[in-house]
């Protein structure tokens, strides 16, 4: 049983309207997901207002990373993360490598899958 929160459709809804240019509309819906926890509202409906949106209402609930990737602000968002972080911290990512964009953004094609039709079929970018 899938279930989808209201608040994740509203915003979705905001972003596709600011991506076809309309910022009124948009405002409006991020302001009803404000106004459900008695927030002021937005004056001017941006990409930062929505993404300041969906990181607060969305929090601990696994859309980030997903977010981040779309909006292709991943490489960006991580190495501001890792600045603050501790040496530990960051002697143990070095280990794994660290995140490499335009690899780490998408999984890797299962091989198996790859040999079911290899003429047509190629591997994601950076995984061969």
């Amino acid at each position: 049983n899938r279930q989808i929160r209201y608040s994740d459709v509203l915003l979705m809804y905001a972003e596709a309207c600011l991506g076809a240019g309309d910022a009124v509309t948009a405002k409006d819906y991020i302001n009803d997901v404000r106004a459900r926890v008695g927030l002021a509202g937005i004056s001017v409906a941006d990409d930062a207002a929505l993404r300041h949106e969906r990181r607060c209402e969305l929090a601990m609930e696994g859309h980030r990373w997903f977010d981040i990737v779309r909006w292709n602000i991943a490489a960006e968002t991580i190495a501001a993360y890792e600045a603050t972080e501790s040496e530990e911290y960051k002697a143990q990512v070095k280990l794994g490598g660290g995140f490499k964009k335009g690899k780490h953004e998408i999984l890797p094609i299962p091989y198996d899958e790859i040999l079911l039709n290899p003429t047509k079929m190629e591997q994601n970018p950076g995984y061969n």
